[in-house]
């Protein structure tokens, strides 16, 4: 009769074992999705952070030229828009236009973010990014960026345009186009489309 007890302890044991065993594997499982979902969220606010002082300093940039980004540049091109923030040579060799600079005004001195791709600086439409900038209408300027992940577009989403939306790609301040690649060309108004006629000059 002992022996047999002791088998059964045994069995019993290796039950427990592998019910312990499958509990441990589901939450290891559960605990992984959230630290990608985590993981997704940091960086996202971490982005939001950086979006926001980008949006101050464009229009810092812009009290200081007294001149819409787009006018003070050589080419008026959107990659010369954003270079102007930490670029002076960017900018018309205009004596008064030079002077006003007071760059730079960004950290990231250049055009390719370090993570999140190509930036450019474009004038559209108020509401909607896919809409040009016409006579007579209300315009903003759109920061863009070409490669965001699509989690960290999500949670950018969140942040900026919290209420619930119907086409959630195209309203809002945080707008999105999806690549071929399955990334992202990120959107986000970033501030005013000043008037072209030079102020002060």
């Amino acid at each position: 009769m002992k022996n047999i007890f002791t088998c059964q302890r045994g069995a019993l044991f290796g039950l427990d074992a592998r019910i312990a065993i499958g509990i441990f594997s589901i939450l290891s499982v559960v605990a992984g999705t959230a630290g990608v979902m985590s993981v997704g969220s940091i960086r996202a606010h971490g982005f939001s952070k950086e979006l926001e002082e980008t949006a101050r300093a464009i229009e810092g940039m812009q009290y200081d030229l007294k001149v819409g980004v787009h006018y003070a540049t050589y080419t008026g091109g959107d990659e010369d828009a954003y270079r102007a923030l930490y670029d002076k040579g960017s900018l018309k060799m205009d004596a008064k236009l030079q002077a006003r600079w007071l760059g730079p005004y960004v950290q990231n001195r250049s055009t390719v973010h370090p993570v999140y791709g190509k930036i450019r600086l474009l004038r559209r439409e108020d509401q909607n990014h896919r809409n040009t900038c016409g006579i007579g209408m209300v315009c903003s300027l759109w920061l863009t960026f070409d490669q965001t992940p699509p989690n960290v577009t999500r949670e950018l989403n969140k942040i900026f345009d919290p209420r619930e939306e119907t086409d959630a790609a195209n309203s809002g301040r945080l707008q999105w186009d999806v690549n071929p690649d399955n990334t992202n060309t990120l959107w986000f108004r970033a501030g005013s489309v000043v008037s072209g006629r030079p102020i002060g000059f």
